[in-house]
């Protein structure tokens, strides 16, 4: 009898224990966290920017090994790289040396299909900067964008004087206004 008395309280107990916990977290009166946690706790930092646009993560097998290893290897003292997927299984990095800015696309196979680094004047190379400043020599250069594709590194020079902007495209030692805008006072 005892025996009985026992597990029929050890069963009754239980079930209440049971009954208990599932109640406690109900719909209408949910769970909520006091504080909510930042999403640099959630989210890694390196994980929070995609250039491609998309709204989900790029995970480590998502990014070509290929063009990782080829990066590592171009690219040893960089800490902020920062990878993205886009369409057709191309992979583009985005990291910053020596106050240039950088962009790199690589295909599947991992090599690279064009690099676009983007600075300022200090950062331009002397005879690409003679030949500019030699003849817009009123104008101040404000931004240089160099992309290089196949090989062919081009200059897109912003610069501007009181009354222009203007943008000169450099290839090769050659020279031309891409674009030219008024200011308007």
């Amino acid at each position: 009898m005892k025996k009985a008395f026992v597990s029929r309280f050890a069963g009754l107990f239980l079930s209440w224990t049971i009954t208990s916990i599932t109640y406690s977290q109900n719909s209408i009166n949910p769970a909520r966290l006091k504080a909510e946690p930042s999403i640099e706790t959630i989210i890694p930092a390196s994980k929070q920017l995609n250039a491609a646009g998309k709204s989900d993560f790029n995970f480590r097998n998502e990014i070509s090994s290929k063009a990782v290893r080829n990066f590592m290897q171009d690219y040893k003292t960089v800490t902020d790289a920062r990878w993205s997927e886009l369409a057709h299984g191309y992979s583009v990095v985005n990291f910053t040396v020596d106050n240039i800015k950088t962009r790199m696309v690589y295909d599947k196979r991992g090599h690279c299909e064009n690099i676009v680094r983007y600075y300022f004047e200090d950062k331009l190379p002397p005879a690409v900067r003679h030949l500019v400043k030699s003849t817009y020599y009123d104008f101040t250069i404000y931004h240089i964008i160099e992309p290089t594709i196949n090989g062919v590194t081009s200059y897109l020079i912003q610069m501007e004087d009181s009354t222009t902007w203007k943008t000169i495209k450099v290839v090769d030692g050659e020279m031309e206004v891409v674009e030219e805008l008024v200011k308007v006072k």
